[in-house]
């Protein structure tokens, strides 16, 4: 077979090592903020979803200039009974 560029890994250094690792901690903790902060307003989160949800079935939504469209109770989604149904970040 045939040996392409994609194949071969070519060696790293230590400060690229080493940057990598820095930036994969600084990514971690920016990660963990997002997610803290996300779980901090879940309660709110969810009054935010059922008014959505309330606001569409009675006034609608815009679907051209001034053209409302009202979303059925059957159209819209039921909310999934896993604990990570509303998680953002992944």
């Amino acid at each position: 077979m045939k040996k392409h560029v994609q194949h071969e890994k070519p060696p790293r250094s230590a400060d690229a090592q080493a940057w990598i690792d820095e930036e994969t901690e600084a990514q971690q903790r920016r990660y963990q903020a997002i997610f803290d902060e996300m779980k901090s307003i879940q309660p709110e989160r969810t009054k935010w979803v059922a008014q959505f949800l309330k606001n569409i079935q009675t006034r609608g939504f815009s679907v051209t200039g001034d053209v409302l469209r009202k979303i059925s109770k059957q159209e819209t989604p039921e909310r999934p009974s896993r604990d990570d149904a509303d998680r953002v970040v992944w």
